[in-house]
């Protein structure tokens, strides 16, 4: 984080941010994130504003990496209820 926080102070400034969201994960548990047992929000229920938002400051980009999710199949298990098998789209 000590080498982060300037780029992200540089990359953000003009935005005027409360606070910043650093997503990170191993890009072998990106490939499918639900099925892997990794299902952070960014990657699933959040995906869209994710994928349309997201700025890298250091590594690789992997939104070709993540496959997209039905949120009709997440929602259920996101709110504690029984979900449908996620399928990618």
């Amino acid at each position: 984080m000590k080498e982060l926080t300037p780029v992200l102070e540089e990359c953000s400034a003009f935005l005027n941010p409360v606070e910043i969201d650093v997503a990170w994960e191993w890009t072998s548990n990106l490939r499918d994130p639900l099925n892997r047992g990794y299902p952070y929000k960014f990657l699933t229920v959040y995906q869209r504003d994710f994928v349309e938002n997201h700025l890298v400051v250091l590594g690789e980009d992997v939104v070709d990496v993540i496959p997209e999710y039905s949120v009709d199949d997440i929602l259920p298990g996101r709110l504690g209820g029984h979900s449908k098998e996620p399928r990618a789209l």
